[in-house]
């Protein structure tokens, strides 16, 4: 794979998100009870324990922190196709 050229003006910051769907539950926490098995979370709402099998390489994961939600459309490709607009 080779590394994409600089995009002018991108920044990863530019994109919030991570948003609060219901009292200490963020986005990222939500996908992750749901995609897990036998997930355990703290009281302020965080993985701290579960398995997370991955389609795309038959890994099953057992570290939320290792484990990535990731977008439809990459966001410095959203970035050049005109979000900056």
């Amino acid at each position: 794979m080779t590394e994409e050229d600089d995009v002018p003006g991108y920044s990863r910051a530019e994109f919030p998100h991570w948003i609060t769907q219901y009292g200490t539950c963020d986005t990222r926490e939500v996908v992750l009870q749901r995609d897990g098995q036998d997930v355990v979370q703290d009281d302020q709402c965080r993985a701290v324990f579960g398995t997370w099998y991955s389609e795309y390489d038959g890994l099953t994961i057992d570290s939320a922190s290792r484990i990535d939600i990731g977008h439809v459309v990459p966001l410095k490709e959203a970035w050049r196709s005109g979000a900056s607009q």
